[in-house]
């Protein structure tokens, strides 16, 4: 497993990569990382993944409760905790809101035919 601190760095990281890639606005998307196999840390509610800090960050339980920090997790957190329960093999979590695949989506697009290789 990876530690609190590596998992903070790699949280940040892959945030703002997200957010430079376009694959999230203003404050979508969360990311998470197992860092034990009962605990997660998770990207904080209300906060943009472009302007994240290690100290942002919420740390949480598998059954969602809050450890050593004072923030809001994701409102995601249900989603991203029944990843981990699921399929204990997993060590993330990545929800972006990439904004061309919300528009089609909207549009009632299907994405059952491969458009690459």
């Amino acid at each position: 497993m990876i530690t609190d601190w590596e998992a903070r760095r790699q949280i940040v990281a892959t945030g703002k990569q997200l957010y430079l890639q376009g694959l999230v606005a203003s404050k979508d998307g969360n990311v998470s990382v197992r860092i034990k196999s009962d605990k997660i840390i998770i990207t904080p509610s209300n906060y943009s993944l472009a302007t994240l800090s290690d100290s942002h960050m919420a740390h949480v339980d598998l059954d969602g409760n809050p450890l050593d920090s004072n923030r809001k997790p994701s409102s995601e957190l249900p989603m991203h905790l029944e990843v981990y329960r699921q399929r204990p093999d997993v060590c993330a979590v990545i929800h972006a809101h990439p904004p061309y695949t919300t528009a089609f989506t909207l549009a009632g697009q299907n994405f059952s035919t491969p458009v690459l290789p």
